[in-house]
């Protein structure tokens, strides 16, 4: 039976429930095929680039895989070729060929992903997981003009959902709320999971985080005084450019704990090979990883653990003579485990991180003991553990 899951419109809370779906995906016997086509080339375009690197994966695979490598291709060109509607810069897509673990999925996307694909047992998350953390997403509570606008910014748009005038936002004595309040309030509730800026002139945000509902209190994480002379769009791009600054500011002082605590000997892992075993023991807190991050695929042997550089074709494992080593793809390895654990999930720019091996996890207090034990693969650099 084919798994599937119906498109979700570009928004990036439509991207975050595709990322959850694709990592509750099982690896199966059949791997996946993991494409990003860059839609803005034209069809005729990805169907040349998407051939040129089938015929490279061939020629790099076991005999016995190139049937379902097959398959895989003639899933995704059937499938893109029906998602190009306007305003796309990237489609993704996802087939693994089989009959029980059959699965396909398209992502038509805004994000300019670069054009790339591969052939590995688990899907490629890391591309979309990086365009989802550079897509500002938030409610804004904006009092601007003698009135208050509720506004959602989602990939770095606004729509504003409701507004009320100074003079509607309490009730006149002995009448309830008028419409206009109760639609402020309801839109105010209705992202419940969002993080919400309150943002009005240095005179009046006091007085707005004050108006703020009890039930959208718990999700309040920042006010912004917006100079007066701003109209109301340049008003919200000064929010929205104000709230990525602050991500940017979180993003450097998650980088600045993870080296804190490996340079104290505290609760972090670095490297590919830490953060992916404290992946796969659930004990990870948050993963920080460096953008644009790739790490070498190797060969893992599954009887003895040794690992090699990677190789085409059918050679056995160098300590043990094990017929087929699987590949390993850390890049994929982690960001998989990272969605399927529901990780919190950093990516910066921080040379440090890049220095210390593009990747590194804080791990919760109650995890050293799990965490620390890890095996030391012969014939190969020791990874770092803090």
């Amino acid at each position: 039976m084919q798994q599937s899951i119906p498109t979700i419109p570009h928004s990036a809370s439509g991207l975050d429930l595709h990322l959850s779906a694709l990592a509750a995906v099982d690896a199966g016997s059949a791997p996946f095929l993991s494409c990003f086509l860059d839609a803005r080339q034209g069809e005729a375009a990805c169907r040349d680039f998407l051939t040129d690197r089938y015929l490279e994966l061939a020629d790099g695979i076991p005999a016995a895989q190139r049937a379902l490598l097959d398959e895989a291709m003639v899933m995704a060109d059937a499938a893109f070729a029906h998602h190009w509607p306007s305003g796309v810069q990237t489609v993704a897509v996802f087939a693994r060929p089989g009959c029980d673990e059959r699965f396909l999925q398209v992502l038509p996307l805004v994000d300019a992903i670069p054009a790339q694909v591969d052939w590995y047992r688990l899907p490629r998350l890391l591309p979309l997981m990086e365009a989802a953390a550079t897509r500002a997403r938030f409610t804004m509570l904006l009092g601007r003009q003698g009135a208050m606008y509720v506004v959602d910014v989602t990939d770095g748009r606004a729509e504003t959902r409701a507004w009320a005038s100074p003079r509607r936002t309490g009730p006149a004595k002995g009448q309830g709320p008028d419409p206009q309040t109760i639609a402020l309030r309801r839109a105010l509730l209705e992202q419940s999971a969002l993080p919400l800026v309150v943002a009005a002139a240095a005179a009046d945000v006091d007085d707005l985080v004050g108006w703020l509902p009890s039930r959208s209190r718990a999700r309040f994480v920042e006010r912004v005084e917006v100079p007066d002379y701003l109209d109301f769009n340049r008003a919200v791009r000064f929010v929205i450019e104000d709230f990525q600054d602050r991500r940017r500011l979180e993003e450097q002082l998650e980088v600045s704990r993870l080296i804190r605590a490996s340079r104290d000997h505290g609760m972090a892992v670095l490297g590919p090979l830490a953060c992916t075993e404290a992946l796969r023991g659930g004990a990870v807190e948050t993963l920080v990883l460096a953008r644009g991050v790739s790490f070498p695929r190797v060969r893992y042997c599954q009887r003895c653990g040794a690992q090699d550089a990677w190789a085409s074709g059918a050679v056995p494992c160098v300590e043990c003579g094990e017929a087929t080593p699987m590949p390993l793809d850390f890049a994929n390895e982690i960001a998989y485990l990272a969605k399927r654990r529901r990780a919190d999930i950093v990516f910066s720019d921080a040379e440090e991180l890049r220095y210390l091996g593009g990747v590194g996890c804080l791990l919760p207090q109650s995890a050293e003991a799990s965490a620390m034990p890890l095996p030391t693969p012969r014939r190969h650099g020791l990874d770092l553990v803090a």
